[in-house]
């Protein structure tokens, strides 16, 4: 389970059907398994701070920092190196949708 709380600026948060647009000082509960995806809306882009239990995000983020822009294909996220590196943590990123990139935790 993820939360994500609002630290400035605007921002879109998408899963289950339905999209949320977050202000600052808003929370949003991203539950486990579920499907969602991030956007920005506004700039300067928007700022937010990630709360994740059980842990692992971290390590994630350590790991696709360590692998460095072999993770990005033609401008845009690898998805097959990027879930190379997540698969070790449970994470698997999508395809995009109409709300953005998603990823399930």
């Amino acid at each position: 389970m993820g939360g994500r709380l609002g630290r400035g600026g605007d921002g879109g948060v998408g899963g289950n059907g339905a999209t949320h647009h977050l202000t600052p000082g808003m929370c949003v509960l991203l539950p486990h398994g579920v499907p969602h995806a991030l956007r920005n809306a506004s700039q300067p882009p928007a700022r937010c701070l990630q709360i994740s239990s059980p842990g692992g995000w971290d390590a994630f983020m350590e790991d696709m920092f360590e692998a460095g822009p072999v993770t990005m294909k033609d401008g845009h996220p690898d998805l097959d190196r990027l879930n190379a590196i997540g698969a070790q943590y449970g994470m698997e990123y999508q395809t995009p949708n109409q709300n953005g990139r998603q990823h399930r935790t």
